[in-house]
């Protein structure tokens, strides 16, 4: 393959690597292995959070179901995110490059990527068919007061935000 040709490939590939490990660590580091914000992810098993956005016991076993989806899913995801960035990193280091495993492998992490995002849009969209509209704008002022700046159960997703 000319010379002009594999240097973008192996730079978008590179990018793709260092993007997803910075992602990873990003991840972890903000506690989305459980914790948000030094806060359970499972908000609405708190009781004081039950009454304030007044949660029915209906309303916490689906908030419940949906999360232990979510999280299901997320971890098959990343646990498979991660082994791709290992092979990735192991055909870069090949002593013969071979462009087309490279390109597959770069795209099989974009694809897990997008499966993140899509687990996540997914429980999102649950759990606003499971609160009412009042119980999530509350939702974002309750999680907010005790200091948590990011939630992935809010309509946006971001403190503040409008919906």
């Amino acid at each position: 393959m000319k010379r002009h040709v594999l240097i973008p490939l192996l730079a978008i590939a590179l990018s793709l690597s260092i993007a997803s490990l910075a992602s990873a660590r990003w991840y972890s580091q903000q506690g989305h292995m459980g914790m948000h914000g030094g806060m359970r992810s499972d908000w609405w098993n708190d009781a004081d959070i039950q009454k304030e956005l007044s949660l029915n016991t209906d309303q916490v076993n689906k908030l419940q179901a949906a999360w232990d989806k979510f999280d299901q899913n997320r971890k098959a995801v990343w646990t498979d995110l991660l082994k791709g960035d290992k092979e990735l990193e192991a055909a870069f280091g090949e002593e013969k490059i071979d462009n087309q495993k490279i390109t597959s492998l770069a795209k099989n992490l974009k694809d897990l990527q997008d499966r993140l995002l899509d687990n996540r849009v997914d429980y999102r969209l649950s759990v606003n068919q499971i609160l009412t509209s009042a119980q999530r704008q509350k939702l974002g002022s309750t999680l907010s007061s005790r200091g948590i700046k990011h939630c992935p159960a809010c309509p946006t997703g971001i403190m503040g935000a409008p919906e």
